[in-house]
């Protein structure tokens, strides 16, 4: 009984850590911040943190094709505020753009998705990053 108890645990240890979210290393007002699909970066003086939580659609041109209109890209961001309260903001790049989202106390501006997609070769979702540029008021 022990020892299964003991396989269980470490079992919860291994698989257990590698679900854990990622936190990125919060660098600068007006530094262009990359997260992964996934990953969380902690706001300064308490205002909170984003989440690169969804990719909404990718209909951008794919990277080995030729097209007329360069298509677009939505990714959707979990805030949580400095209360707690969470909620969605999703914005854009390409034909349909929504680049910049304005808080109380600063704004957030999409400035890059990557990978481009492929005609070849579908994009994972958690292969997908995002960079993002945080101004303050």
């Amino acid at each position: 009984m022990t020892l299964l108890i003991k396989l269980s645990l470490m079992v919860v240890l291994v698989f257990g850590s590698s679900c854990a979210t990622a936190q990125m290393k919060w660098e600068a007002w007006g530094v262009n911040q990359e997260l992964k699909f996934g990953e969380i970066l902690v706001l300064p003086t308490g205002l909170g943190s984003v989440q690169f939580s969804k990719l909404v659609k990718d209909h951008r041109c794919p990277i080995d094709a030729q097209c007329i209109t360069q298509g677009t890209v939505i990714v959707e961001f979990t805030y949580l505020n400095k209360e707690g309260a969470s909620s969605e903001i999703q914005l854009s790049l390409g034909d349909d753009q929504d680049l910049v989202h304005s808080f109380s106390e600063f704004s957030v501006e999409l400035k890059e998705v990557t990978p481009l997609p492929s005609s070849e070769k579908p994009v994972v979702p958690t292969e997908y990053r995002v960079t993002l540029l945080f101004s303050e008021y």
